[in-house]
């Protein structure tokens, strides 16, 4: 009696458990991903192919051809897509490419006409929509790319209109301008009309953009004036200017918003901010180490004078920062717990736009 009361309750919660083991089993082995592999989507731009490379293995895993000259690359909430802005080369480019991340193949190519030289690029909440700028046009687009169809075509009444970043609420969105130094604020609940709805004077050749939601604070770098200005996202007045040598290109933020990381094409340096009290915390150089024993893991991918970093993504656990090195044909890799150069990928020629995911 007393073996089959201790018994009992076991097998009724076993009723229960095991159709729940059973459908999580199908869930993980009916093709569909688990979500634990980490990835670096990678556009070479003179290859004109993205890249899905393992991040750990440093392993490539597939090669999708893209539109002439992919310059930015950004997937969606729900990990299902990628998409690529196709800029071209000479002859100015008009498409996007989707990606299908779950059948690992290009799902289409999106044809913008007649916006052309699209380049930054941000996905929607609802992993739908994308916001991408034609710096041609002076606007910036909001397309379906489910229904590859332009839904807005937004001015921005600036020169060359060149990276985007949406609001946390996906309610504005703010656009660097580089040839007018500037930052055009995009309401989009506010008819189309009236955009932008503001223009914020940065610094000469204002390109790299990041968002810190948790300071309220926008952060744009400006590339001729070796700068980076810091911005209140909400009065849109200038909170500082932060001297930064070396052509600063690019931006990001750690997934805790506690860092930035920024490329500087000219001096091949990545600078790390702390966004609280925006002070510089390290340059770090991209070149291949000194060291005879470190120089051994680098056999093939040398860094030079010219690496030309561009491109960069935090791992979401923050414990990497990887680094397209445009005339090094690799990605760099940093350890983000001291802020040093442990590793490097091999990519194809000219690696620019640079996105990380798991799947």
């Amino acid at each position: 009696m007393h073996l089959s009361v201790r018994l009992k309750p076991f097998i009724l919660t076993m009723k229960y458990i095991t159709p729940i083991i059973l459908f999580i089993f199908t869930l993980t082995c009916n093709g569909q991903p688990s979500g634990d592999t980490p990835y670096l989507m990678v556009l070479n731009k003179s290859d004109h192919t993205a890249w899905q490379i393992n991040a750990e293995t440093g392993e490539k895993v597939k090669s999708y051809p893209t539109g002439q000259g992919p310059h930015e690359v950004a997937v969606s909430t729900d990990r299902k897509w990628a998409i690529t802005t196709n800029y071209g080369s000479d002859e100015a480019g008009h498409t996007l490419t989707l990606i299908n991340l779950d059948k690992e193949s290009v799902e289409k190519t999106i044809d913008l006409s007649p916006y052309t030289r699209p380049h930054g690029i941000d996905w929607f909440g609802d992993s739908r929509r994308v916001m991408v700028t034609s710096e041609t046009k002076k606007a910036v687009l909001v397309v379906d790319v489910l229904k590859s169809r332009v839904l807005r075509a937004l001015p921005t009444d600036q020169d060359l209109s060149h990276m985007v970043a949406l609001t946390a609420d996906n309610q504005g969105a703010y656009v660097t301008n580089i040839f007018s130094g500037s930052v055009s604020v995009i309401d989009l609940q506010a008819d189309s009309a009236r955009q932008p709805t503001d223009i914020i004077k940065t610094g000469q050749g204002t390109e790299g953009i990041e968002l810190i939601e948790s300071t309220r604070q926008g952060w744009f770098s400006n590339r001729a004036d070796h700068t980076i200005s810091v911005v209140d996202l909400d009065s849109h007045q200038p909170v500082d200017t932060l001297q930064s040598p070396g052509f600063p290109i690019r931006l990001t933020a750690s997934p805790d918003e506690q860092w930035i990381a920024a490329t500087h094409a000219k001096s091949s340096e990545v600078a790390i901010f702390d966004t609280q009290s925006r002070q510089l915390i390290k340059r770090i150089p991209l070149k291949k180490p000194s060291d005879p024993d470190q120089q051994k893991r680098f056999i093939g991918n040398r860094f030079g004078n010219g690496a030309v970093p561009i491109g960069l993504t935090f791992s979401d656990n923050g414990k990497h920062l990887y680094i397209s090195a445009s005339q090094s044909d690799l990605v760099a890799v940093i350890d983000t717990d001291n802020w040093s150069l442990s590793d490097t990928i091999p990519t194809g020629t000219e690696p620019d736009g640079i996105a990380f995911f798991r799947h």
